[in-house]
């Protein structure tokens, strides 16, 4: 049996709202939320997890509304994206692998996502859609 679209857009307008956060992670976290594959603000102290807005459901899928921005990076190559319902700590409620690694080869850069780049459906994999820019 089939969810309806009606219905998945009323499950992800309900789960993916304000309050949540993208990380940033090394290696896959896995279904299980490992929180040790994300950069961590101990070793990266320029590191955290940004606040994302989520567009209204359309069509099975959010998306960012907003920018999301990590600046002036160490030198690490991120691999997958992780939603989160906290700024630290909290629970992941979603993972992303990302089509290509972001690989910052200079210390000090930063990772730029613009709005409508991060999208997540209901029975299909999250999307990543155009290129991050780096800085």
């Amino acid at each position: 049996m089939a969810l309806t679209n009606y219905l998945v857009n009323q499950i992800l307008g309900e789960h993916f709202t304000t309050g949540q956060y993208i990380g940033l992670h090394i290696s896959d976290p896995t279904t299980a939320g490992l929180a040790t594959t994300e950069l961590s603000p101990t070793t990266m102290p320029s590191y955290a997890r940004q606040p994302v807005i989520w567009t209204p459901p359309l069509n099975r899928a959010v998306v960012n509304a907003n920018l999301l921005q990590w600046l002036a990076l160490p030198a690490v190559t991120v691999g997958y994206l992780g939603v989160w319902d906290a700024a630290t700590g909290g629970n992941l409620l979603a993972v992303m692998e990302c089509i290509e690694p972001f690989v910052i080869s200079l210390a000090g850069s930063s990772i730029h996502l613009p709005p409508s780049t991060i999208g997540v459906t209901l029975g299909d994999t999250p999307r990543f859609t155009p290129a991050p820019q780096f800085s």
